[in-house]
């Protein structure tokens, strides 16, 4: 006969031989107040076959019993369990009980699940931010791609302890942006993937997050106890938000260069990409950033033609890609101002006849009509995602991330 479980929404404090079969979805330590580096409890978020969750506590008293026993995202039996209401301000679940361990609870490993893991119960932003009252005391998840931040800052917190702080800006795939404030340990955790270098999305998992509004300003931030930031993990969630954002392989020859006399660059500030307009009396100020230089970094933007052999499309080479293919910056070839007959750059002209390998990540916010980090026209067309690479019609494609290989 199957052995039964009980769920974990049934849960009341009339009885102390409950069995369930569960999932770890989050598991994490509370330090002590007076001494951090003693363990004062083990939390943990279980939820069973129907969806349930609940929050699980083993108490100081059985912290050596229990610690390293228990692992994130795997299943066990657990039974017998003392029922409380800690009426905690912070919420990790929509129950209101919370289950104690004691001396007589027993936890078994499940080698092989008999139920698939839901990790995360991810909310979408475009909710997040049209919600009309936001419930800051239950945490959240996110999921998106991280396209801005700022510098990271030096803070102490109102006990007294000092911390890091970090604001990003994560985008899912329906181009709703949010801010995320972390703190602690997540902004050492984020910084090395924040390089200016790097060529693939970054994409983040953001689990049991505060959401918050401030002047009409909606935003989620981190607990410094709860919540965990998964980055670029080998999880379903993840490769599904990857599948669907791109990349695409093209491999072609540069035909054209489709560039005229003033629109092969645009001015930018000298901290980052964005596009700055006229100076404010003598000196630039990034909108973006906040930067300002009494002079703009000239930066690439050159449209080109690509041919595949069975047809064409449009591509829009960036500062990083146009310098890796002719070897010069912007600035150094506008002082020149050799032009070739078509209006664009001499220098330019080493583009041409390139055979590359172009890796195009393309996202709704590839395909928009404006790019708001670059403040640039794209111009294209939405229905180009759809198309086979061998079928490439005569769209423009404008991409963040372009990789290109030599062959």
């Amino acid at each position: 006969m199957a052995e039964s479980f009980d769920l974990l929404m049934d849960v009341s404090p009339k009885k102390l031989a409950w069995n369930f079969l569960v999932h770890v979805v989050r598991l994490w330590k509370t330090p002590c107040r007076y001494n951090p580096k003693e363990i004062n409890s083990i939390e943990m978020v279980l939820q069973d076959s129907q969806g349930g969750r609940i929050q699980a506590s083993v108490p100081k008293a059985l912290v050596r019993r229990w610690n390293d026993n228990i692992d994130e995202f795997k299943m066990y039996k657990m039974s017998n369990f003392i029922v409380v209401d800690k009426r905690e301000k912070t919420k990790t679940s929509m129950n209101r009980w919370t289950l104690n361990f004691s001396h007589r609870t027993v936890v078994l490993l499940v080698e092989n699940p008999t139920f698939p893991l839901q990790a995360f119960r991810l909310t979408q932003i475009s909710e997040l931010l049209n919600a009309d009252r936001i419930n800051d005391s239950q945490l959240i998840d996110i999921m998106g791609e991280v396209v801005g931040k700022e510098d990271p800052k030096e803070l102490i917190t109102s006990k007294g302890k000092e911390t890091k702080r970090l604001a990003i800006l994560v985008e899912d795939l329906d181009n709703y942006r949010i801010g995320c404030v972390l703190f602690g340990d997540m902004v050492d955790q984020i910084l090395p993937y924040l390089d200016d270098g790097r060529v693939e999305p970054l994409i983040v998992v953001l689990q049991f997050f505060r959401p918050s509004r401030w002047n009409e300003k909606t935003s989620v931030q981190s607990h410094f106890d709860i919540s965990k930031l998964r980055i670029n993990s080998d999880l379903e969630e993840v490769r599904d938000f990857r599948d669907r954002e791109g990349p695409l392989w093209i491999a072609g020859t540069i035909v054209a260069i489709n560039s005229g006399k003033d629109d092969w660059f645009y001015k930018s500030c000298r901290k980052c990409p964005k596009k700055v307009e006229t100076p404010i009396g003598n000196r630039y100020e990034c909108g973006k950033c906040g930067h300002t230089h009494g002079s703009a970094s000239l930066r690439f933007k050159v449209e080109v033609m690509a041919y595949d052999g069975t047809g064409s499309i449009t591509l829009l080479l960036w500062d990083r890609e146009t310098v890796q293919l002719c070897g010069r910056q912007a600035e150094q070839i506008k002082d020149e101002e050799e032009l070739y007959a078509e209006g664009y750059p001499a220098a330019l002209e080493s583009l041409l006849e390139r055979k590359l390998l172009f890796k195009v990540n393309v996202k709704s916010s590839n395909i928009k009509l404006y790019d708001q980090d670059t403040g640039c026209s794209n111009s294209v067309d939405l229905s180009a995602t759809m198309v086979d690479i061998n079928n490439l019609s005569d769209s423009q494609y404008s991409v963040v991330t372009l990789v290109l290989y030599t062959l």
